[in-house]
C-alpha cells in the first residue's frame, strides 16, 4: 500500500515539475503558436517560424534617408511609426519617408527612446536631459528639475505609471503628475545605469556599467548584486522575461547568457552558450524569440535555446539594440552603420541557406528529393535537409560550366555541359554515368538545352544543331546541312510530335519528320532570336519569348502581346488562377493569361531584388518547378525559390494616419478627438497621409473625401502624393484612407477622419440672402427709373 502511495506521490511531483518547466519557459510557451497564426513579418521569417518564407535586410544610413549614419535606439511606436534616435536628433520614419523632428525644447539628440502607457514618447538625450513628446506638446526635464545627470541611457515604467529614468549618475523617476524624484540610495547614487526593463508586474530591473544587477520595487531599491556575488562573468545587460515574472536574462562579457529567477546564483540559473558571440550588449524578446546582440553580431535563441547568428546581414559594427514593429519586422540600431530592418520575403535564398558560395546559376532541377544546380563553376547539390552534398558526379564535372539539367522519363537525369568538352552527361536511375560528345555523334560539346519527349526520347540543343537520343543512341541530328542557324536556344515538342526549334538569329524551325518549316519575321516574329517556346495545353497556344517581345502562336498565326510591360524576358511558368509567371532581366512578372491572349495587360505583379528577389535572374536560365508550385530560380548568386501558388501579400496588416493638414502655409492640428477644422479660406488645402508599411508589398492607397472620390488620389504607396484642393466649399467631410493589397482587390484598411471646412463670408446663407435682396432691390430701382423716364 505504501509503495503505491509513494508511486502516486512521485507521479504527482513529476507532473508538477513538468508544468513548472513549461510555464517558466517562454520558448516552449511560444512553440504552441504555429502555422497561419504567426504574423508575416521578417522576424518570424528569419527565425524560421513562418514556413516557406525568406527574409531580406535593408540598411538605412546617410545615403538613403538618415541625416547621419548613426543610430542609438529604435522605437516602434504603437501608432505604427518608427522613431530613430541618433546624435543628430530624432527621425520619424513611416515606411516611405524620413522626417527629422525639430530640435527645439531640448530635442538635440537621442540615446534612449520609450513609449509609456499614456502613449507619450520619452527621449533620453546624450547631454540635454529628457524630452517628453505628448502630441504637439513637449516637456523638457533637466538637472534643474532634479535629474541627477543630463546624460540618459534608458527608461522603464512601473505598474503605477511612474517612469524610471536611467542616467549616468543613478536613477530618477517621474510620477504620474510629471514631477521628478531621485531614487535616493547610496548603492546606485554614483553608478552609470545603462539599462532598465520592467516585467509584467511593474518591477524594474537594471544593470550598471560596473557589472551590478538590481531590482526596484515600490519606488525603492530592493536588491542589488555584483557579478562576483552571482558567480557570473561581468554583467553587461539584463532583460526581464516578459512571460515569467521574476525571471531575467543576464548577458555577460563572456560568451554566455544566464536565465533564471532574479537573485539566483549562476549555478542555479541556466547557462546559455552563445559562442562565437561574446560580450553581450543587448537582449530583447521580439517575434516570439529571445534576440541577443553584441556590438558586432545579432542572433536569436530557438526552442531549444540554441543560438542562431544572422551571418547574412550587412550590420557588423556598433550594434546597440533590437526591436520589432507591429508587422513583426525586426529593427536593429547601430551607432556606426545606421538602422537595419529584417522584412519577410516570398523568396528564399536556397543557395545561401545551404551555405553555398555566391556564384552564377544557370539551371535548377529537382531530382528525387534533391535539388541539382548547374553553375558556371560546376554542379551543386542540396539535399532535403537543405545541406550541400558532394558525390562522384560533382567530382566528375569539376568546375565545368553547366547550362541545363533535365529529368528523363525513367527516373534518370540529363546534364548539359558547356565547357571542358564534357558534352551531355546521362545519369541512370542506378547512378551509372554515360557521356555523349562529338566523338560519339553529338553535333557539338557545347550543350544549351535539353527537352524530354512524350515517347521517352531526349531532344538536345547545342551550338551546332539538334540531336535526338532514343534508347541510349543518337538517332537524329539536325545541323548546318538542314538549317541556316545551328545555335539552338530552346526546344519544345509540338502537340502532334513535331519539334519546335528556337534559334539564336533565324527564328523558329519546325521539324516534322524530314520536313522542316521556317517561321521568321515575315510570319509575325518581332525578332529572330527566340529564347523560349512553350506549348500551353490548357489554352492550345505556343508561347514564344523573343529577345524583344512576348508572343504566341495559335492556328498558324502569331500574335504579339504589345501591352506586356517588359521586353527582355527569358522564360515563363504556369501558376494557379490563370497566372503566368515570366522570368526577366529585371525580375519576375505575374500576369493573367486571359489578359495576355487579349493583348490587354493593364495590371501585373513585379518582383525584383528591391522587394524580395535575392538576386537578378540569370539570362536564358532554366528553372525547376515542384508539384506544389514552388519555383526554383537560377540567379546571379545561386538559386532562390518562391511558391507562385501561395503568395499571400494581402495578409500583411497595415496602419495609417493623417500625416499633416495645411491650409496655405498654416498647419491645421487635430482637436482632442482627432477631428480637423479648416478655416474660412480659399487657400489651397493639402492633406498628406502616412501609411505605416515596412513590408515589401507596396500596397495600393486611395485617399479621398467621401462624395468626392473622383478628385482623390490613388496609387501604390511608393508613389503616393498629397491630396490637394483649391476652392474647397464649406461643410463637413469624411476623409478616407483606404489601403488595399497590390492588386487592389483585397481591402486591408479603410480609416476615416472628420474634417470640417468653415464657410467664408461669401458662402454664408445670410450673406447670400442679403446679396440677393440687394440685387433684387437694385433691379427694382432700375425698372422703376426706366418706367418713370418712359412715362415722362
Amino acid at each position: 500500500m505504501k509503495t503505491n502511495i509513494a508511486k502516486l506521490v512521485s507521479c504527482i511531483l513529476l507532473l508538477v515539475s513538468l508544468t513548472v518547466i513549461v510555464l517558466c519557459d517562454p520558448l516552449s510557451a511560444h512553440a504552441e503558436n504555429s502555422g497561419d497564426t504567426i504574423p508575416p513579418g521578417g522576424g518570424y521569417a528569419a527565425t524560421g517560424q513562418k514556413e516557406g518564407m525568406g527574409y531580406m535586410s535593408k540598411l538605412y544610413d546617410a545615403s538613403n534617408g538618415l541625416v547621419t549614419s548613426d543610430a542609438n535606439d529604435v522605437l516602434c511606436v504603437s501608432d505604427g511609426s518608427v522613431l530613430i534616435g541618433g546624435y543628430s536628433g530624432i527621425t520619424r520614419y513611416d515606411g516611405t519617408s524620413f522626417t527629422k523632428l525639430d530640435t527645439s525644447d531640448g530635442l538635440t539628440s537621442g540615446r534612449a527612446l520609450f513609449e509609456d502607457s499614456q502613449h507619450r514618447i520619452w527621449v533620453g538625450t546624450n547631454d540635454n536631459g529628457v524630452v517628453v513628446l505628448d502630441g504637439s506638446k513637449r516637456t523638457h526635464f533637466t538637472d534643474q528639475e532634479k535629474l541627477t545627470s543630463m546624460s540618459i541611457r534608458g527608461f522603464a515604467e512601473d505598474r503605477e505609471g511612474n517612469v524610471f529614468i536611467a542616467t549616468t549618475a543613478g536613477v530618477c523617476y517621474a510620477d504620474t503628475r510629471m514631477a521628478l524624484h531621485v531614487l535616493d540610495d547610496e548603492r546606485l547614487k554614483e553608478e552609470r545605469i545603462l539599462r532598465l526593463d520592467a516585467d509584467a508586474e511593474g518591477r524594474i530591473y537594471g544593470y550598471t556599467k560596473s557589472g551590478c544587477a538590481f531590482l526596484i520595487e515600490d519606488k525603492q531599491l530592493s536588491a542589488i548584486y555584483s557579478s562576483d556575488e552571482l558567480g557570473t562573468e561581468k554583467i553587461t545587460t539584463i532583460m526581464a522575461d516578459p512571460l515569467n515574472d521574476g525571471y531575467v536574462y543576464i548577458g555577460t562579457g563572456g560568451n554566455a547568457v544566464y536565465y533564471g529567477e532574479f537573485g539566483s546564483k549562476a549555478d542555479k540559473m541556466e547557462r546559455i552558450g552563445v559562442s562565437p558571440m561574446s560580450d553581450i550588449h543587448f537582449i530583447s524578446y521580439d517575434c516570439g524569440r529571445v534576440w541577443i546582440t553584441s556590438t558586432t553580431a545579432a542572433g536569436y535563441l530557438d526552442d531549444n535555446r540554441k543560438i542562431h547568428i544572422l551571418d547574412d546581414i550587412p550590420l557588423n559594427s556598433g550594434i546597440e539594440m533590437s526591436a520589432s514593429d507591429y508587422q513583426g519586422n525586426m529593427w536593429f540600431a547601430s551607432s556606426r552603420q545606421g538602422v537595419m530592418k529584417l522584412v519577410a520575403s516570398s523568396f528564399v535564398d536556397v543557395s545561401g541557406n545551404a551555405e553555398l558560395p555566391a556564384e552564377v546559376a544557370n539551371a535548377a532541377c529537382l531530382y528525387g528529393d534533391e535539388l541539382y544546380i548547374g553553375t558556371d563553376k560546376g554542379l551543386k547539390i542540396i539535399d532535403n535537409q537543405g545541406k550541400s552534398v558532394e558525390n562522384e558526379l560533382t567530382s566528375h564535372i569539376g568546375e565545368a560550366r553547366i547550362r541545363c539539367i533535365e529529368n528523363g522519363t525513367e527516373d534518370d537525369l540529363w546534364l548539359g555541359m558547356f565547357t571542358n568538352d564534357l558534352g551531355l552527361i546521362h545519369v541512370s536511375k542506378s547512378g551509372e554515368m554515360t557521356s555523349y560528345t562529338k566523338e560519339n555523334g553529338m553535333p557539338s560539346n557545347e550543350i544549351r538545352c535539353i527537352s524530354p519527349m512524350k515517347n521517352g526520347d531526349i531532344m538536345v540543343g547545342t551550338n551546332n544543331g539538334l540531336a535526338v537520343i532514343s534508347a541510349g543512341r543518337i538517332v537524329k541530328v539536325i545541323s548546318e546541312d538542314d538549317v541556316q542557324n545551328t545555335v539552338v536556344l530552346d526546344l519544345e515538342e509540338g502537340e502532334n510530335g513535331e519539334i519546335y526549334i528556337g534559334t539564336d538569329g533565324d527564328g523558329i524551325y519546325v521539324a516534322d519528320g524530314d520536313d522542316i518549316e521556317h517561321i521568321g519575321r515575315r510570319r509575325g516574329l518581332t525578332s529572330d532570336v527566340v529564347m523560349r517556346i512553350k506549348y500551353d495545353s490548357d489554352r492550345k497556344v505556343y508561347w514564344i519569348i523573343t529577345s524583344n517581345s512576348v508572343e504566341y502562336l495559335k492556328d498558324s498565326s502569331i500574335t504579339c502581346v504589345s501591352t506586356f510591360p517588359y521586353n527582355n524576358n527569358y522564360d515563363l511558368y504556369y501558376g494557379e488562377n490563370d497566372s503566368i509567371w515570366f522570368i526577366s532581366s529585371c525580375g519576375i512578372y505575374a500576369v493573367n493569361a486571359d489578359k495576355l491572349l487579349k493583348d490587354d495587360v493593364s495590371s501585373y505583379r513585379l518582383y525584383t531584388p528591391a522587394n524580395g528577389l535575392t538576386s537578378t535572374p540569370t539570362g536564358n536560365a532554366f528553372c525547376a518547378q515542384s508539384a506544389d508550385g514552388t519555383l526554383y530560380i537560377p540567379v546571379r548568386s545561386g538559386v532562390c525559390s518562391m511558391n507562385i501558388n501561395k503568395i499571400s501579400e494581402g495578409s500583411v496588416p497595415v496602419k495609417a494616419v493623417i500625416g499633416s493638414v495645411y491650409c496655405g502655409d498654416t498647419e491645421i492640428l487635430p482637436d482632442e478627438n482627432g477631428n480637423y477644422t479648416l478655416p474660412a479660406s480659399d487657400e489651397r488645402i493639402s492633406i498628406s497621409t502616412s501609411v505605416f508599411d515596412y513590408s515589401l508589398t507596396d500596397p495600393q492607397v486611395q485617399v479621398y473625401l467621401e462624395g468626392k472620390e473622383k478628385e482623390g488620389v490613388s496609387s501604390s504607396l511608393s508613389r503616393l502624393s498629397s491630396l490637394e484642393y483649391t476652392g474647397l466649399s464649406y461643410g463637413r467631410y469624411k476623409l478616407h484612407i483606404k489601403v488595399s493589397d497590390p492588386s487592389g482587390e483585397d481591402v486591408l484598411l479603410d480609416k476615416t477622419y472628420s474634417i470640417e471646412k468653415k464657410p467664408q463670408l461669401t458662402e454664408r446663407m445670410a450673406f447670400r440672402i442679403t446679396i440677393a435682396i440687394l440685387v433684387m432691390a437694385a433691379a427694382g430701382l432700375i425698372v422703376w427709373r426706366v418706367t418713370k423716364s418712359a412715362v415722362m
